[in-house]
């Protein structure tokens, strides 16, 4: 299953990097995390807005990876993820208010504002996951947000509703005018907002993408083309008056800067200028983009800054435009071509930069699924996103110390886990069946099994379980055999996952909870005294603590077996909001005991790699 919203960042083996000098190169400053116990492992390429704060000069980019901020001069920069106060990674907006305080709003919900190093909630928690996507100021700097319920504005960090407007949506774009009206769009159309007034439909067009105001001028793209409301004329006959010229581009624009100059634009790949006089001349394309366009600004210098899903651009006049990049992973933004695997004889290889041709590997946030092999020098996990296979060197857990492996003949890894022989690993996609994959590069398909597989784990004494379309398999003697059909579960139940917590129980994660499977009789019971009924997706057993650590779309629970089921450890009821959990939705997880320092929990989600690092109690 691929993300086609997720980007992804491209991978570096330390090896192959140049000598840097002290002060080559943008410098990493690093923020306090306000969740110690977490660490984020994701890329921050997916840009989907950016800011210049006019106090600082500092530049802040959103993106699916968190927030990045950049210093004046672009020498030093510093990554804000979820450990350091985000509920989650993906970032939807950004803003300064007047006052110079910067502000996001994740998708998680809620407006978060930048203090002490970190990110805090504003307004009370009736205000956590409200879900917001626009952010926008009136003349006088105050911000306006537009959520899924109505308008909202912000004073003294208090957010007060301005107009109630319940829709199945949040607004794809607002913009404010000079005397506080506010205008978006939404699926259903532009809608115009004033205070202590309903909301009022002036055009039912689902065509919608962008809005930018400009004293007494709205600038609308659409998906095909641009179109101009003269506000005066509008306000005065009550009206809308729309303004269209076939000199203007046609395409789909999603996103607008105007200008003194004119108005800077992007039309499908092309970013490019609509001069003064609107309606005398045409449009000048100025560069070419690639990837989704979501914003366009400018800071102090005059130079336009591009926030697209392949990373941040700039473009001045004088010198055209670049991408802005780190030269450090795991903060390199900027679109990068790579050699072909084919130049390299072995299994594996490290990608290294090169000026053209060849082929595009990055790491995406979009966890597939997790898998940790235990060898003399420590543990390596092993990691499947929908960009490939990836695997850490023990204690280099890094985006920069990873390795790429190409394996051929299967299509999105879903599930895996370490194979028998030493650097084995046993994986399998969508083509169904299991597969052996050794670090030399060779795949062979392993008997017993023929349907896709959703889930490979590791049991007691070495054992093998999987999870196939049509029930629960053992592997013996390196040949798998089917133990538990999926017709033997109870009604409305989907087998997601597995975990072996004694000899003769093993743990079954399904749709309608924990259920249990006892190898003995080979029978299958359902928790009566104290059931855990959330969706599982995905289920790991801590032996060294005694805790089955449970993922769902909801969150991460820790739980201690109790009776014939498991109750919920309060210490363990981990979200977004309370932790550095990189998402709620919880796709894989695997536990490595062999860390000295404590329990490292690796947990794969729809925004990135998270460790969460825990003690025995």
């Amino acid at each position: 299953m691929t993300n086609k919203n997720d980007t992804a960042l491209p991978v570096l083996r330390e090896a192959f990097l140049p000598v840097l000098l002290p002060d080559l190169g943008p410098q990493h400053k690093q923020a306090v995390p306000r969740f110690s116990d977490w660490k984020s492992l994701v890329h921050q390429r997916h840009v989907r807005d950016v800011l210049q704060c006019s106090q600082t000069g500092d530049l802040w980019v959103a993106n699916s990876g968190g927030v990045l901020r950049w210093y004046p001069e672009h020498k030093q920069f510093t990554r804000y993820t979820s450990e350091h106060g985000l509920p989650g990674n993906n970032i939807a907006a950004i803003i300064q208010d007047s006052s110079g305080n910067v502000y996001c709003a994740p998708d998680y919900g809620g407006l978060y504002l930048f203090e002490d190093d970190g990110w805090i909630l504003i307004g009370d928690k009736s205000y956590e996951t409200l879900p917001i996507r626009c952010l926008s100021t009136d003349s006088k700097g105050q911000i306006r947000i537009g959520a899924k319920d109505g308008i909202y504005k912000v004073e003294d960090r208090i957010i007060s509703l301005m107009t109630a407007f319940p829709s199945i949506e949040t607004p794809r774009s607002m913009a404010v005018t000079e005397n506080g009206d506010i205008w978006a769009c939404y699926s259903l159309g532009l809608f115009l907002f004033r205070e202590k007034m309903g909301p009022k439909l002036l055009g039912k067009q689902p065509t919608l993408l962008a809005l930018a105001c400009h004293g007494k001028k709205l600038w609308v793209g659409k998906t095909d083309g641009l179109v101009l409301i003269d506000l005066e004329t509008t306000i005065g006959n009550k009206e809308v008056v729309v303004i269209q010229d076939p000199k203007w581009p046609v395409g789909t624009i999603t996103a607008l800067l105007p200008m003194p100059e004119g108005l800077y634009l992007v039309c499908d790949n092309h970013f490019g200028l609509l001069p003064e006089p609107y309606l005398e001349t045409g449009w000048e394309p100025l560069c070419t983009i690639k990837g989704h366009c979501s914003r366009i600004t400018v800071d102090a210098k005059g130079v336009i800054w591009i926030a697209t899903h392949t990373g941040l651009l700039n473009w001045s006049e004088s010198k055209g435009s670049s991408y802005l990049e780190t030269q450090k992973m795991p903060d390199m933004i900027n679109w990068t071509d790579f050699y072909s695997p084919n130049s390299y004889p072995s299994g594996s290889y490290s990608p290294v930069f090169y000026s053209a041709g060849g082929k595009d590997l990055f790491f995406g946030n979009l966890i597939l699924c997790l898998a940790l092999e235990q060898g003399q020098e420590g543990s390596g996990l092993w990691v499947a996103t929908q960009q490939g296979l990836f695997q850490y060197s023990p204690e280099e857990y890094d985006l920069a110390n990873m390795t790429y492996h190409p394996v051929d003949g299967i299509r999105d890894i879903q599930a895996m886990t370490a194979g028998i022989e030493k650097d084995e690993i046993w994986l399998s996609g969508f083509t169904g069946g299991v597969y052996s994959y050794s670090q030399s590069g060779s795949v062979e398909k392993m008997p017993g099994i023929s349907v896709p597989v959703l889930f490979l784990t590791t049991g007691l004494h070495n054992t093998r379980w999987a999870v196939g379309t049509d029930g629960l398999y053992f592997s013996r003697d390196n040949r798998w055999e089917q133990v538990l059909s999926d017709s033997q579960l109870p009604a409305g139940s989907v087998l997601r996952s597995v975990s072996q917590t004694q000899d003769d129980q093993i743990w079954l994660g399904t749709t309608t909870g924990l259920i249990c499977f006892h190898t003995d009789n080979q029978k299958i019971t359902i928790p009566q005294d104290h059931p855990f009924t959330l969706p599982v997706n995905a289920i790991s057993y801590d032996t060294a603590s005694k805790v089955l650590w449970a993922g769902t779309e909801a969150g991460l629970y820790g739980l201690q077996q109790k009776g014939d089921g498991w109750t919920i450890n309060d210490n363990f009821r981990l979200t977004a909001a309370n932790s550095g959990l990189a998402s709620d939705n919880i796709i894989s997880l695997v536990i490595d005991e062999s860390e000295a320092a404590g329990i490292h929990l690796w947990i794969g989600t729809s925004c990135g790699l998270s460790r969460f690092q825990y003690q025995v109690r």
